[in-house]
């Protein structure tokens, strides 16, 4: 329901006399209930000559501390205090203790009666009826009282999801609350809100924002956020970035659009602060990754819910935040670490928005564009057949990375199979092969990808290219493995603690970095390298698995360790050289035990 119909109800509910229920107003958290309440309603109950009286609900566990803390906000006001006794409440009440001398704050509230006539012109808000430990049927039959028989206007602020009503609650909140009235955040009235604050300090920042309000707005309304502390942390983010970002005017949006994805992301607790060195394949999602993704839309051999079902991870993130706003996507690593730990480092940000300089996107890349899309509907046939033509002449050429050509053999076969093209499937198959080939050279891969393409299932009329790029990639891949092994073991045997970290680095959460390393050669280049190296070995080691969900990207690990445990404590049982030698290798071998439980 739209706020000026809640105001409206709330006016005519003031103007009634003698009213005899309660009115609830229902939303999410921090939907902005309350803020629309003491700013909103409030200046409409002063307008009607009613005096407000706010109460949070929030932490109550007997209904007895109800009982006094609502008396403490209502008693002050109605004068019904004999002069000792209001003297006494009033130095109480300042001194917020609940005894004063011998007097006892319960003692002056326990006989009192508040009569109706007392209460003509007072408004009650009780807030977050959802977060009170107090049975919420003993909350509205306390509320009751007042209302019903004591025609006292009550407003109750609450969030109906997070309250599993039984039947007794069921059947006094009917009798207690006259209407249930929806409120739903008016995001074009709140934004500007929240955002004024910035107007006098940070004049430019809040120009800056206001400027794009509007596309901050759809991206709102497009990703459902509503809750008002997510948007008011994601301004006061983007009010830290802006003195980066304003250098590069033509990023902006990228900087809007990565940092709200995030927020909502880190407060909706997907991301927490340990994951701020595991970018769980975000990172990845570039050009690449959305032509490959697209070629699922056309899949013959998948319904919609089996293409849903078998969603990654990365592909649900891709698929709410990204897929409709791919052109304004980026993944900015200072803006992640930032949102997840509260450090921005602002030289890498700098540096990363300089390398934003110059997009410069090849005519492969346009006709990929044009074609590996719903787009090429709008086409018309002379663009089309234009299109299709230098298509076809690039991948043969191998101008794309081998994962494309799945994504062009899925629509090539689609095309054919509809008479879009005078192309024979075995025609297509022919000429891409070789594009693969050729693409292969380059040595480029991507594992993401690669463990993405897997998950996916493949018609028949696009194995014989799945095959040939899923080979193409394991052929690249061992090669490339086996440089770093022979780099993390030569940096070992260097005493090149620095490079060591450099490997650990390029492998976060990725499960191939003990893949091909034999244990034996590791432990006897460990035993031969100097107590310094070890010493950053192990911390690498307990840093690589620091993510809270780490179980999920580097359980394969698990054997590698176990074994790598296991010889080094034959090497302790049968003597290390040196004391402080076997201490550090007996610091490896328990912060492996540790790492152990949360990764099996």
């Amino acid at each position: 329901m739209q706020s000026k119909y809640i105001e409206e109800i709330f006016e005519d509910y003031l103007k009634t006399p003698k009213t005899q229920y309660a009115i609830l107003i229902n939303g999410s958290w921090g939907s902005g209930k309350t803020y629309f309440f003491k700013n909103n309603l409030t200046e409409i109950a002063t307008k009607q000559q009613f005096k407000t009286i706010y109460l949070t609900l929030n932490g109550l566990n007997k209904i007895d501390d109800f009982r006094y803390q609502f008396l403490i906000k209502l008693v002050p006001s109605l004068n019904i205090l004999d002069s000792s006794k209001s003297g006494v409440f009033k130095t109480i009440l300042t001194a917020a203790a609940q005894k004063f001398g011998s007097i006892n704050l319960n003692d002056i509230l326990k006989d009192i009666e508040i009569d109706a006539s007392k209460l003509t012109n007072f408004v009650v808000c009780f807030d977050d009826l959802e977060r009170c430990s107090i049975p919420k049927e003993e909350v509205l039959g306390f509320i009751n009282n007042y209302v019903e028989h004591k025609n006292l206007k009550v407003l109750i602020l609450s969030d109906e999801t997070k309250i599993k009503g039984n039947e007794i609650y069921n059947n006094i909140k009917e009798k207690v609350i006259g209407r249930i009235l929806n409120y739903k955040n008016n995001l074009d009235k709140t934004l500007p809100l929240l955002l004024a604050k910035y107007k006098t300090d940070q004049e430019d920042f809040y120009q800056a924002v206001d400027n794009k309000k509007e596309y901050i707005l759809e991206l709102l309304t497009t990703f459902k956020e509503e809750n008002l502390r997510n948007i008011s942390f994601y301004l006061s983010v983007l009010s830290k970035l802006y003195p980066e970002a304003k250098k590069f005017p033509e990023y902006w949006k990228e900087v809007i659009l990565f940092s709200l994805i995030m927020t909502i992301e880190f407060k909706n607790g997907n991301f927490t602060s340990n994951d701020y060195k595991s970018f769980k394949g975000l990172d990845e999602i570039d050009t690449t990754y959305s032509f490959f993704g697209r070629a699922n839309t056309i899949d013959f051999s998948l319904s919609p819910e089996e293409r849903k079902e078998e969603e990654s991870e990365t592909e649900k993130f891709y698929n709410k935040y990204v897929v409709n706003n791919f052109s304004d996507f980026h993944f900015f690593k200072s803006i992640y670490v930032f949102i997840l730990t509260g450090y921005l480092d602002k030289t890498l940000l700098n540096e990363e928005l300089t390398a934003r300089y110059p997009v410069v996107i090849s005519d492969e890349i346009k006709v990929f564009r044009e074609i590996i899309s719903a787009g090429f509907r709008s086409l018309s046939d002379i663009q089309f057949s234009q299109n299709i033509t230098k298509l076809i002449e690039f991948a043969e050429e191998g101008k794309y990375p081998i994962y494309d050509y799945i994504s062009i053999a899925n629509y090539l076969v689609y095309f054919s199979k509809r008479g879009l093209i005078e192309l024979p499937i075995e025609k297509i198959q022919e000429l891409l092969l070789k594009g693969v080939e050729k693409s292969s050279q380059s040595k480029a891969i991507n594992n993401h990808l690669y463990r993405t393409m897997l998950h996916f299932k493949h018609s028949s009329d696009e194995s014989t290219i799945w095959e040939a790029v899923k080979k193409a990639h394991e052929t690249i891949a061992k090669e490339k493995e086996k440089e770093k092994v022979s780099a993390l073991l030569e940096a070992v045997k260097d005493n090149n603690a620095t490079s060591i970290g450099s490997v650990f680095s390029d492998y976060i959460a990725n499960p191939e970095l003990f893949v091909l390393l034999n244990p034996d050669e590791l432990v006897n280049a460990l035993l031969l390298t100097t107590n310094e190296v070890i010493q950053e070995f192990t911390l690498q080691v307990q840093s690589r698995y620091s993510a809270s969900n780490i179980r999920d990207y580097l359980n394969l690990d698990t054997s590698f360790l176990e074994t790598l445990s296991a010889k080094l404590e034959e090497k302790i049982k049968t003597g290390i050289e040196g004391k402080v030698r076997a201490f550090i290798i007996s610091e490896l071998i328990e912060a492996i035990s540790e790492i152990l439980p949360k990764i099996k």
